[in-house]
């Protein structure tokens, strides 16, 4: 993976990775006995605020398991790209953000497409699901934009 670890724990028969970024987000990222997907060699991540474990990001309200490397990097970007203050609109989806602030849009594309891979997943619930789908579509429009 690109990012840096700032901590590793070793836990219940498996690890516990810990990630900063400078906007004040971070990741909890862990594979072992009590993680969704750990006993399969898959990975789970929580958003961190501060330090401390965050649900109220455009990301997740709660962790996120059954995740490959592929996948748990794309959600760090996510993460990183997560704005510093908590004053965005609310009707303004994660895909816009990205796309604005640094216009990279192959990065998000792929961030997009990642998340839609988790759809055939059975044990995401329906609005996981539906909300992949949706950034995936708002991220392709906006790439449409940027790229014309």
């Amino acid at each position: 993976m690109k990012y840096t670890v700032k901590e590793t724990k070793y836990i219940h028969n498996g690890t516990q990775e810990i990630y900063e970024f400078p906007n004040g987000y971070g990741a909890s990222v862990v594979s072992h006995d009590g993680s969704y997907g750990g006993n399969s060699g898959l990975y789970e991540i929580a958003v961190l605020k501060d330090g401390n474990l965050c649900y109220d990001t455009p990301i997740t309200s709660d962790v996120i398991g059954w995740l490959d490397s592929w996948q748990v990097e794309s959600y760090l970007a996510q993460i990183e790209s997560l704005p510093t203050d908590q004053e965005v609109s609310p009707t303004m989806s994660i895909t816009d953000r990205h796309l604005d602030a640094d216009g990279r849009v192959q990065e998000r594309l792929n961030v997009a497409i990642s998340d839609v891979w988790n759809v055939t997943d059975p044990r995401l619930s329906r609005e996981h699901r539906k909300l992949a789908i949706s950034a995936l579509v708002n991220t392709v429009i906006k790439a449409t934009e940027v790229l014309s």
